[in-house]
């Protein structure tokens, strides 16, 4: 069973909790308190559903690195109150490229006989539209190359990264794509990166409105330095907050302490890993829904640039401000 996946179990289950169709989903984060009371939603212990379905999850790994299985026993509901009572109160993180669907219909997505790497068209000023291979992935300059990078194996036994591939753009680029569609509130949006020699310096827009400073994204000592990522080896709880607090104020964040990435012995959480970094594009940011949606934009300005430098987006994190600012329930490191 793959990680990522989403089954449908059709064999109805002679448990009275269970008389309809189960969704097994495998999610990337553990739900809230919040969702175990979740009206539309039934969500078991893992333990309770090795003891239900013995004969369906006895070959199944109920705790893989990067996963968890949880059941639901209803149509999902996505209505007002919905909304108000649960998904504006959750932190919302996405693989980007599970936002462009064309990625995943033609199998370009997690198809590992195409090689490393798929070359996507998206446009340009002088080039057809019919070039775009992704209604919302587009490029804004002919210089710009836009691949997507399946997982692969590296000296470290995988990228450092959220569900293995990420999104890569070359070039002098000019790129934009469109965020997914979040209820009316005030968010924060983050994007997560791997730092590398080969990066160069970006500028963020959101609907081509700046957004703060250039973000350096190359690996070196004086740019980690600038960022202020620290190891939490041998800091007490305090000293860690403070330190996250100095981040923040550089706009940046440690990785995700439920990411996981290298196998057996070396598999270490995301956050510990110094090359990893989440950037705060925009904050206390409200946001309505709207017909064409909001497109987040990115441009290489990396000085005396040669049009060799690459940009990173390993994650997509949008996040209400009932979650990144709340002093009496501050956000988890998850």
């Amino acid at each position: 069973m793959d990680e990522g996946c989403m089954i449908k179990v059709t064999r109805p289950y002679t448990n009275a909790e269970f008389k309809n169709d189960v969704i097994v989903n495998l999610c990337t984060t553990t739900p809230s308190d919040m969702m175990f009371h979740h009206t539309n939603i039934k969500v078991l212990s893992q333990l309770k559903t090795q003891s239900l379905f013995p004969e369906t999850m006895g070959n199944v790994a109920l705790d893989p690195a990067n996963a968890k299985i949880h059941f639901i026993d209803k149509i999902l509901v996505y209505n007002e109150k919905e909304m108000t009572s649960n998904i504006i109160n959750e932190r919302m993180r996405w693989d980007p490229m599970s936002c462009f669907p064309e990625l995943t219909t033609n199998r370009v997505r997690w198809n590992f006989n195409t090689g490393l790497f798929t070359y996507i068209p998206a446009g340009g000023n002088d080039t057809p539209n019919e070039r775009q291979f992704c209604k919302r992935l587009r490029a804004r300059n002919n210089s710009t190359e836009i691949f997507y990078l399946r997982p692969y194996p590296t000296g470290e036994l995988q990228y450092t990264n959220f569900q293995g591939d990420e999104l890569l753009i070359e070039g002098k680029y000019d790129a934009e794509y469109r965020l997914p569609h979040v209820p009316a509130g005030t968010y924060e949006i983050r994007i997560g990166f791997s730092m590398s020699t080969r990066r160069g310096v970006v500028q963020f827009y959101l609907d081509n409105n700046i957004c703060g400073i250039p973000t350096d994204m190359r690996m070196d000592e004086a740019n980690k330095n600038r960022i202020g990522w620290f190891a939490d080896t041998d800091l007490t709880e305090e000293e860690i907050s403070d330190e996250e607090k100095a981040m923040r104020n550089r706009g940046y964040m440690k990785a995700p302490a439920s990411i996981f990435v290298g196998e057996g012995q070396s598999k270490i959480p995301m956050r510990n890993s110094s090359n990893a970094m989440r950037r705060i594009i925009a904050t206390n940011l409200d946001l309505e829904p709207t017909k064409k949606g909001h497109w987040l934009r990115v441009k290489n300005v990396t000085e005396a640039s040669v049009g060799a430098e690459e940009f990173n987006q390993d994650y997509l994190e949008i996040v209400p401000k009932s979650i990144y600012n709340n002093p009496a329930n501050p956000e988890d490191r998850n």
